[in-house]
């Protein structure tokens, strides 16, 4: 059977892709051939219907990076895995605006651009890089959650919010750097990014919001800066591999079951400024031997140290219920 224009480009792009080492750059490749000065559009003819046998029929082969410049998803019209350049006029990416478009490998946020809305590239599984706008103030919620491909984040100083679930399910994700501006880690923001080594936050950020980091299963090292005061619920629940925590001595709140089955930690130090433990906030923390509190404590709630090896702090049993993370 007689080779078509589509195999012959799929075949070229294969010895191609070969040379190329940026695996980004493998999957946005694209190939085009000219014939007697115009691209061969028909993929589905054959060689010899395409006039290549003929006495003349020499075709030029044209390497590019499949690149598209569009504000919105329904003005993306390509086939194939490609990269996105967001327009230098546009200044918000709006709600939804790539929500699901699953051939989207890279994306170029220009710099006119300071917001980024709620969804905007959820669930887009196959994104694994982007390039942040240096004015860029705020991330909507869950505007890059479900990224599967996701594995590093580096936030600009100019980032102040951070919109809940707005990372969650991340699950290649294994780095990231957040600006000096960020105030506020919005609640389940890192959920179930369970590729996650650590996490240093900034000296900006004051509250850590619900779930923040929840189910971060290979989470092991926690450091909070000076200017954190509440640590919300469930925060760092069942963040199985987390074994040392860094709490600066600004937090005054620890949420219910923020830390509840961390089952690899051995010890925690609570500064002179924390006032208020939750209920079940270390519930379940079974390797949990070394508690070390100032007198600035006045509530510990019931549960908060249930079925740690520690010592007894009058708990008693636990009965509060987890948040529902499915």
């Amino acid at each position: 059977m007689e080779t078509t224009l589509e195999e012959l480009k799929a075949m070229l792009l294969e010895k191609r892709k070969i040379k190329i080492e940026d695996p980004i750059e493998r999957k946005i490749l694209g190939v085009e051939l000219l014939h007697n000065g115009s691209i061969m559009m028909d993929d589905a003819k054959t060689l010899g219907e395409a006039g290549l046998f003929e006495a003349d029929g020499v075709a030029r082969v044209i390497y590019k990076r499949n690149e598209v410049e569009a504000a919105t998803k329904a003005e993306v019209h390509t086939p194939g895995f490609f990269h996105l350049n967001i327009p230098s006029d546009c200044t918000s990416i709006p709600d939804y605006a790539f929500n699901k478009l699953l051939n989207l490998v890279s994306v170029t946020i220009t710099q006119s651009v300071t917001r980024i809305g709620n969804r905007a590239f959820s669930r887009c599984m196959s994104l694994a890089s982007i390039t942040w706008s240096e004015s860029m103030t705020h991330i909507g919620d869950y505007a890059f959650s479900m990224c599967t491909s996701l594995e590093r984040i580096t936030l600009g100083d100019s980032v102040v919010h951070i919109g809940a679930g707005v990372f969650s399910h991340c699950v290649s994700l294994a780095s990231v750097t957040l600006g000096k501006s960020v105030t506020r880690i919005g609640d389940r923001a890192f959920e179930n990014c369970h590729s996650l080594p650590s996490i240093t936050l900034g000296e900006s950020v004051a509250h850590i919001g619900s779930g923040a980091f929840a189910r971060c299963t290979s989470l092991a090292s926690i450091s909070l800066g000076k200017s954190v005061t509440c640590i919300g619920g469930s925060a760092f629940q069942n963040c199985a591999s987390l074994a040392s925590i860094t709490l600066g001595d600004s937090v005054t709140h620890i949420g219910d079951r923020a830390f509840k089955c961390c089952t690899s930690l051995p010890s925690i130090t609570l500064g002179e400024s924390v006032t208020h433990i939750g209920e079940a906030a270390f519930a379940g923390c079974t390797s949990l031997e070394s508690i070390t509190m100032g007198e600035s404590v006045k509530d510990i709630g019931a549960g908060a140290f249930y079925q740690c090896p520690c010592p007894d702090f009058g708990e008693g049993d636990s009965e509060s219920e987890d948040l529902d993370f499915d």
